[in-house]
């Protein structure tokens, strides 16, 4: 709701708390959930980044859902930067690191503990969609798509929203503007769209930004 000091203190609270249980599992998982949400909400990039080197520092490589949240998001955030092959380094870091989770984590594929397949494929996704390889950002859509099951909407929307931005930087602009607002349509803008949004508009050529659909697009992420 915009409170970002209210955010910050929760935030803060919730690092001290899951410090003081000692489980060192819960403490990465709720640092690299801050990261995440960071990454999506625009915070600045040097406290994202910060929050990264933190949860990897004391993840110590150990296998669990939060360090596998700090790689996506790391990839996504080097992605961003146009850090090529940080961002693919840390892709395959967690892709390595998938391969030793254990299967409670790889196997659960709704809720926010989980790990499932589509997730490697999403960042994969992004990363390339952001770094200019539509072909190889399609390709990893296509995949997370097949493993994403249907009543995930939102996480079905955002994959869609990937191949969108793929579309766009690779110039097929009406075409990928149209497949954004099909994708979005009817479902609440959370951070993580109104960030795919906001990186779609970005790419657009300047002369097209005063389109309809892009103004319905800007429209939809003040909502």
């Amino acid at each position: 709701i915009g409170n970002k000091r209210a955010s910050r203190r929760s935030w803060r609270n919730a690092r001290r708390a899951a410090d003081a249980s000692k489980d060192l599992e819960l403490a990465v998982w709720v640092r690299g959930r801050e990261a995440s949400i960071a990454s999506w909400e625009g915070r600045p990039a040097a406290a994202v980044t910060e929050l990264l080197d933190d949860s990897i520092r004391l993840a110590q490589d150990r296998p669990c859902k939060g360090l596998a949240t700090v790689l996506e998001t790391k990839a996504r955030h080097l992605a961003v930067q146009g850090r090529a092959d940080d961002a693919l380094g840390a892709l395959n870091a967690l892709t390595d690191l998938y391969e030793r989770l254990p299967a409670d984590v790889t196997t659960d594929r709704i809720s926010t503990f989980g790990v499932p397949e589509e997730v490697l494929w999403f960042t994969r996704g992004y990363v390339y969609a952001h770094l200019g390889d539509s072909r190889q950002a399609s390709t990893a859509v296509d995949q997370a798509l097949s493993l994403c099951p249907a009543e995930k909407k939102g996480g079905r929307a955002n994959i869609n929203l990937i191949r969108s931005l793929a579309m766009v930087r690779d110039h097929d602009v009406r075409d990928g503007l149209n497949h954004a607002l099909t994708s979005v349509e009817g479902l609440p803008l959370t951070s993580s769209r109104r960030h795919l949004i906001d990186q779609i508009i970005k790419s657009l050529p300047d002369q097209v930004r005063t389109q309809p659909a892009v103004h319905h697009l800007r429209t939809l992420q003040l909502t």
